[in-house]
This record gives structure tokens, sequence and C-alpha cells, in this order.
């Protein structure tokens, strides 16, 4: 691993380098959203965009100022049939998801959003959300971080896009990153959306662009949401469960900008699709005839089409256990493996099991 793009003191503050664990050394828009079907998928279970982090936040945002611009991947090389997309051994077209808050929020690069969507061409699609906490490796080292900081070290998704085919065992094709201003648009330009909200919300410490705090609060009841309102509807993170009870509320968000753009018959207008595409070069690799072909499969899918599959921590059935380690010479509260720290197998069998299923 070249760390040349990090200097010393962020190596030193980040990561935790267990080689030698016994000294305890501390190293160291729119468019997008159509691709599958567009806001019908990575809507459903967008994960948080929070800008504030529990450890280091100051060092994150130094990591986000010494790398280099993005510089997208090249698109694979191996094509298949389906309009060109590309496929996995069992045929189904895997898309990594990178949601990040964006300049100028504090930390724009953290990627606290990470969804991997697994289409089936056949009519069947599965969710799978990973928390931002999730602790890793360093691809190719044996420092250790958060996943949420893996896209910030070059602000290009290669590394990411490693450790999410490591994790859940999926070959990833394909990758699109969105942040705020984004989902913002996209909202707005819908017109807002309708949303029941389940219980009252009060959150006095909602971060805000200038890493100060504001009030945010909402009564429980029927509400029509701007794009501003519904971001911090879906970021409030002060909550029942912490981030896993923010994914409801994000859930139930995106389920009704889902049906605005049905309502709105969009994935009728592919013109309007591909020149909205033109505007977010450099943020996918995938292509026009990629785009034509996915929103070919959007159309004919239906919410029961649709599974969800939450790597998350705290109940029965639960693959993730809570823990504590070292980052930013701070104690942090992480996630990792029932199975042991780094062991993926459980998180693989289960993602295995339910693309069966889903076919």
């Amino acid at each position: 691993m070249n760390y040349s793009l990090l200097n010393q003191r962020f190596k030193k503050s980040l990561y935790f380098s267990p080689e030698k664990e016994r000294r305890k050394r501390i190293i160291g828009y729119f468019l997008f959203l159509f691709l599958v079907g567009g806001v019908t998928f990575y809507f459903s279970h967008l994960s948080s965009f929070s800008s504030v982090i529990n450890v280091s936040s100051n060092s994150s945002v130094e990591i986000a100022s010494a790398v280099t611009p993005l510089n997208p991947p090249s698109q694979p090389q191996e094509k298949k049939n389906l309009g060109f997309l590309s496929k996995d051994k069992k045929g189904r077209i895997n898309i990594l998801l990178i949601g990040i808050p964006g300049e100028p929020w504090p930390a724009a690069y953290l990627t606290d959003s990470i969804e991997v969507i697994s289409i089936d061409p056949k009519g069947s699609v599965l969710v799978i959300g990973i928390p931002r906490d999730l602790l890793v490796k360093i691809p190719g080292s044996n420092y250790e971080t958060r996943i949420n900081a893996l896209f910030s070290i070059e602000q290009s998704p290669e590394m990411l896009e490693k450790k999410v085919e490591e994790i859940t065992g999926l070959e990833i094709h394909y990758w699109a990153i969105i942040d705020l201003a984004t989902i913002k648009e996209i909202i707005d330009t819908l017109g807002g959306i309708e949303v029941d909200v389940k219980e009252d919300i009060f959150d006095p410490r909602f971060p805000t662009i200038f890493r100060g705090y504001e009030t945010f609060s909402i009564k429980a009841g029927h509400h029509h949401l701007n794009g501003d309102v519904a971001i911090k509807y879906i970021r409030s993170r002060h909550q029942a469960r912490g981030d896993f009870g923010r994914i409801e509320r994000q859930q139930q968000v995106m389920d009704s900008i889902r049906k605005r753009v049905i309502e709105l018959n969009l994935f009728s207008d592919l013109p309007k699709i591909l020149g909205i595409f033109n505007k977010i070069k450099g943020k996918t690799n995938i292509g026009p005839k990629e785009i034509e072909t996915l929103t070919e499969i959007a159309k004919s899918l239906s919410t029961k089409d649709i599974h969800y599959f939450l790597i998350d921590a705290g109940r029965k059935d639960s693959l993730l256990v809570y823990g504590k380690t070292i980052l930013g010479r701070k104690l942090a509260s992480v996630l990792w493996p029932k199975a042991g720290r780094f062991d993926y197998s459980e998180i693989r069998e289960k993602i295995s099991t339910l693309t069966e299923i889903a076919n």
C-alpha cells in the first residue's frame, strides 16, 4: 500500500496497525438513481449521509484535502448480453452505490452510504446495506479504519469496491457516486414527497454545513416534505437504534420518492434520463448503453420483486456485533462480524442464499 498521499500526522491519527499489537502502537441526478430503477432501489435503502463521525472528524477532513482528484477506473472489459451489461457467474448485475456528503460539507468524502444493488435481469433485485462503522483493513495493508474512510483516501471507488467484494462475495461491475445536493435536487424536482411521520422527532444537535448544530423537529402525522426537510428527516441520528433506526425512516422516505417517480411516469422519458446522465460524467462508470438497458429492466419491476438485506447489529439474527478499538488516538465505537474480526464468511453465505431466493 502506497501511503505517499497521506501525511504523517494523518497516518498517526486515524489508522491502527495490528502488526505490533503488543506494543499498542498507533500508526499512523437524478439519472444515477434511474440506473436500477433509480429511486426505487437506492432511496429505498439509502444509508445515512451524516457528516459527523464518532472519532477524529478533523483528521477525516484532512485526508479529503490531501488526496488526488477522482480518477475513475476503467469500465469492465468483459461485456455480455443485455445491452452490453456486465454480469457475474450467476448472471447478476452488481452496482455499488456510494453516498458522500460532498462539498462544502465537513468530511465531504466520507462514504456514509454504501449500498450494493444486485440485479437478476429476469426480474428481481437484492439491495444490500453496509453500515458505515464497519471496521475493515485497508486493502493491501494491515491498517484498520472504518469502511466509510476508504473512499476518502484517494477519492476513488477502487479501494472501497475491493473491500465490498471481499465482504459480500459479489463481483462489482459498476459504481456511482451521489451527494447530498443531488438528493435534494431530486426531491425538489419531483415537487416534494408525501410522508407519514410515525413519531415526533426532536434533534437539538443536527449538524450544519458550517460545523455547527441546529435543532430539527417534526411532529408525527402526514407531511409534504421538500428536499431540505427530507434530508434532515433521513439524516437525523439521535433516534432509536442510531444509524440502524434511521434507515427505517430512510426506507419510508425513499418509498415515497419511488411512488412519485412512478406517478410522474419518468421511466418512459429516456431522452430526459440521458440528458441528466451527461451532467454526472466522472461520477459513475456506467455508460449510455447500460443506462438505457437498466432503465428497461426497471420498468418491469414491482415492489414485490425488490428484496432488502441490511448487515446490522443488535438483533438476535444480526451478523455484526458492537466493538471498541483505537482510531484517532481515541477509543472508537465500531462494528465487526459476529464470526470474528474481518471474518466475512457468514455474511457472504447469507448473501449467496438471498441471491438464490431472489432468483
